[in-house]
């Protein structure tokens, strides 16, 4: 989608076009990241721990491609710790008395918030991270929704949120478009773009990695020009 440099060309390892590409690392791997720093920004205050939630600009032509999604533009992970991250279960069988019908589905993660991020009710996030050549089914999506029902019912609270870079595949981002107009109260996008700026911005640290330089590398350049101006955190 995106012609600029993204993290697509990080992910691809991709180094003929941007300098410093890091060699190819699985989908696996940028979801165990992703979860570690989940846990960095539990330990951050309330207003530094906020993430900002976007979604497709559903008659857009040229760029931006993105903005912040009306309801729920954000959410804050302040006070997450490890015991409330699960990071790619095989099965979500007994979760909150989720029967296999409903819990055989196997997102990236799910969090649980705490209850005074929604009204005092148990929330939880339902994610799917997605970095190169991979694919959002629809089906996948609607196996989500059905145990976000599922806890719904129970009186909790859930989020699907899908974890995408500007430069991904057209169908993911059509996707995307088509679960936003289905369930747009409890879809919506996180960027990679914006999460790498994040982790820079509350000082996360991973051995091995400089993320400043990433980010200086212009990795997450093209967030500037795809996504419309509405104050990312």
């Amino acid at each position: 989608m995106a012609k600029g440099p993204n993290l697509t060309y990080l992910f691809e390892g991709n180094s003929g076009t941007t300098p410093n590409a890091l060699p190819h690392y699985s989908e696996s791997f940028w979801t165990a990241v992703l979860g570690l720093f989940f846990c960095h920004l539990g330990a951050q205050t309330h207003g530094e721990s906020a993430l900002s939630v976007y979604q497709c600009l559903p008659e857009a032509k040229k760029a931006p491609w993105y903005e912040l999604r009306m309801l729920n533009s954000h959410i804050h992970l302040a006070g997450v710790g490890r015991n409330d991250l699960c990071v790619e279960p095989t099965r979500l069988t007994g979760y909150c008395g989720a029967d296999t019908t409903i819990g055989g589905i196997r997102p990236d993660i799910v969090v649980n918030l705490p209850p005074t991020e929604c009204d005092d009710l148990p929330t939880h996030l339902i994610l799917e991270c997605k970095t190169v050549g991979a694919r959002a089914g629809s089906v996948q999506l609607e196996n989500y929704i059905k145990f976000s029902d599922h806890l719904d019912a129970s009186g909790h609270r859930t989020q699907i949120l899908l974890v995408i870079s500007i430069g991904c595949h057209d169908n993911i981002y059509n996707a995307a478009k088509r679960a936003q107009l289905m369930w747009p109260n409890r879809f919506g996008l996180l960027l990679w773009e914006d999460l790498l700026r994040k982790m820079v911005k509350t000082n996360f640290v991973l051995p091995g990695f400089d993320f400043p330089e990433i980010v200086k590398d212009g990795y997450t350049a093209a967030f500037d020009s795809e996504v419309a101006k509405d104050g990312s955190l």
